[in-house]
């Protein structure tokens, strides 16, 4: 986390030198912002709405497995109630009975909570990606020329700082000459 800080102050610093170095022609600097990404994605109030559709999504299995869990409890202690009272071979019938029928709740609960935690994680891809989408668009209407998370990550860059396309461009042309065919024999 520090080495993030410290990156992101040092892109900053930088960056807001340029135009300090430029000389006498001295053109306003970029317009820089950083966002708390993970605040945002923390209280905005769709992903509150969200997660809870998808609880209620799964209500009414956690209801029943929570009933069976209290079944199971019920069962436990009649059975160590009437273990006394039974015979051999009834004790370890009902034992066998009540340890299968634990394992297979065990079995529920893990598949519930896979099922669950694959929704939310679906939920909150999807949320991010409109977060995203919506900072992108905040950052465009309000002229900045790069926005960062607190992480470092570049969440917006504009066009006038944006490189990738010149040097894709440049890697590509130092490709075509190796991508030439050898010299005729």
């Amino acid at each position: 986390m520090t080495k993030q800080v410290t990156v992101l102050a040092t892109l900053v610093a930088c960056i807001l030198l340029v135009p300090v170095t430029a000389g006498a022609q001295m053109a306003p600097g970029p317009k820089i912002g950083v966002v708390n990404f993970r605040a945002l994605l923390n209280e905005a109030p769709q992903t509150q709405q969200k997660l809870k559709a998808v609880q209620d999504e799964f209500a009414q299995e956690q209801r029943a497995i929570e009933a069976k869990q209290k079944e199971l409890k019920d069962r436990q202690a009649k059975l160590q109630k009437d273990l006394p009272v039974m015979g051999l071979e009834e004790r370890r019938s009902a034992e066998a009975k009540f340890r299968e029928d634990e394992r297979e709740l065990g079995r529920r609960i893990n598949e519930f909570k896979e099922e669950i935690s694959a929704r939310q994680n679906e939920v909150l891809g999807r949320l991010q990606d409109d977060l995203l989408k919506n900072v992108q668009a905040f950052a465009t209407a309000g002229g900045y020329d790069i926005v960062l998370s607190e992480s470092g990550d570049v969440l917006h860059a504009s066009a006038s700082v944006n490189l990738t396309g010149k040097v894709l461009a440049a890697i590509q042309a130092k490709a075509k000459p190796a991508a030439a065919p050898a010299a005729k024999p």
